[in-house]
This record gives C-alpha cells, sequence and structure tokens, in this order.
C-alpha cells in the first residue's frame, strides 16, 4: 500500500515520490509514474509517450508552518495507428 496515494487520494497506486526537498518553510515532493507499456483503448495499437508534462500544485495543509508545493510528473500518449 503507498500513502502518498492514500494521502492524495490518488487512483493511480504506482506513483512514487521521487525526490524531497525543504527550501526554507517550503517542502516540495515530486512524485511520478515508472513508464509502463500503454495502449490504444480504440484500435488496441501500442501508443508512444509524448514527453513528460510537470504540474505543480500547491497546498497549504501542514500544520508545523511549512507550505507544502507538489511536482506531479505525468506522461503523455498518443496512438500512432496511421488507420
Amino acid at each position: 500500500m503507498n500513502s502518498i496515494t492514500d494521502l492524495l487520494d490518488l487512483e493511480d497506486n504506482d506513483v512514487i515520490i521521487k525526490n524531497i526537498d525543504i527550501q526554507g518553510q517550503t517542502k516540495v515532493l515530486t512524485l511520478e509514474t515508472p513508464p509502463t507499456a500503454h495502449f490504444c483503448p480504440v484500435c488496441g495499437f501500442r501508443m508512444y509517450s509524448r514527453g513528460v508534462k510537470e504540474r505543480t500544485i500547491n497546498h497549504p495543509i501542514l500544520q508545523d508552518n511549512y507550505s507544502l508545493v507538489l511536482i506531479l510528473k505525468q506522461r503523455r500518449w498518443r496512438c500512432i495507428n496511421p488507420d
């Protein structure tokens, strides 16, 4: 069981904490998923990654005078089936 997915109520259980950085009163967590093969839901053809997109989410939820910044690295997929 992955505690970060439970804490943030994420649907993807493969999310891992890649890096934790404390900068003054801000804690920065970098989250990502390992690359796995994806297949097109329409044609079943293998999809290829279009690169990694970073989303930054600010959460002032900590009670110890720290603010929390989540950096979520997500892959974007595309089907290259010519049909």
